[in-house]
């Protein structure tokens, strides 16, 4: 299902996704490797697995999200790896409910 989601769209879910891994202000180790698990997953071009190591070393714009057009099915999927991001560390900041909150408005 991913793989026929156009890349600009899911490049811009993985920006979303980066965000959450940095919600409490530091990219733990396990949460950078999910997000690259997630981000392999998706079979990106080394420009766009660029542009994911630069958004782990350093948090992506939150106001450049807009995450009204996101499909039911794709949003069910982003939400298990949110999710999975969230605990990665066993601790869930207010700041990372705060942006899962905006997630699944």
């Amino acid at each position: 299902m991913l793989d026929q989601i156009d890349r600009q769209y899911r490049l811009r879910l993985m920006r979303f996704l980066c965000s959450f891994a940095w919600a409490d202000g530091k990219v733990q180790e396990q949460e950078k490797v999910l997000v690259r698990r997630f981000a392999e997953c998706l079979d990106f071009d080394d420009e766009a697995i660029g542009n994911i190591e630069a958004w782990l070393k350093q948090a992506p714009r939150l106001e450049e999200f807009d995450t009204s057009g996101i499909s039911q099915a794709v949003r069910v999927i982003f939400v298990e790896a949110i999710e999975s991001v969230i605990l990665a560390d066993g601790k869930i900041a207010a700041k990372e409910h705060a942006l899962f909150d905006r997630f699944l408005s």
